[in-house]
């Protein structure tokens, strides 16, 4: 049986990496939002109307891969439970696995990646003000989900991923 896997967190907090590591670990498709919110408007606005295109041919690209018997992690921000609560009615829909993901990392960390990015090569837009912005509205998890601190070495981080994706077998 399939399942499907989302890895939502603040900006700047290792979401990418994760979520790629994840996807191969478990030989997975892998779905950003980022990615998608580029082709809907290669100078995104992050606001509602656009989160919501995005979230939908997200789940709508999914849900293909999942109905062909495929693996999926998604990697986005899903800031909101309604956002999380749609992949997992995906899930259901398509009677498969569900697992959400929630990566953390120090705020000073965080801070310093967004900070450091070379945002000619990042697809994420996401600024210092787009990180503190949602810090305080991000809805807090109400959904069963495992914890990734990505605070530390990618080593650690890699460890982590390791241990929850060999459970998962």
């Amino acid at each position: 049986m399939p399942r499907l896997v989302v890895v939502c967190g603040l900006p700047g907090v290792g979401k990418s990496t994760t979520a790629a590591r994840v996807a191969d670990r478990l030989g997975a498709a892998l779905l950003r939002t980022d990615a998608v919110r580029k082709e809907i408007r290669p100078e995104p606005r992050y606001d509602r109307v656009e989160s919501r295109r995005v979230y939908s041919r997200v789940l709508d690209e999914a849900h293909g891969h999942l109905a062909a018997g495929r693996e999926v992690v998604l990697d986005g921000t899903f800031q909101n439970e309604r956002q999380r609560e749609w992949a997992r009615d995906l899930a259901d829909d398509v009677d498969c696995g569900f697992e959400l993901v929630r990566v953390v990392c120090d705020e000073s960390v965080a801070v310093e990646r967004i900070a450091d990015r070379d945002l000619d090569g990042e697809l994420s837009d996401a600024s210092l003000g787009t990180y503190h912005e949602l810090m305080t509205s991000f809805d807090e998890l109400a959904l069963p989900h495992v914890r990734i601190d990505n605070s530390r070495s990618e080593a650690a981080t890699e460890r982590q991923v390791e241990r929850w994706c060999d459970q998962l077998r």
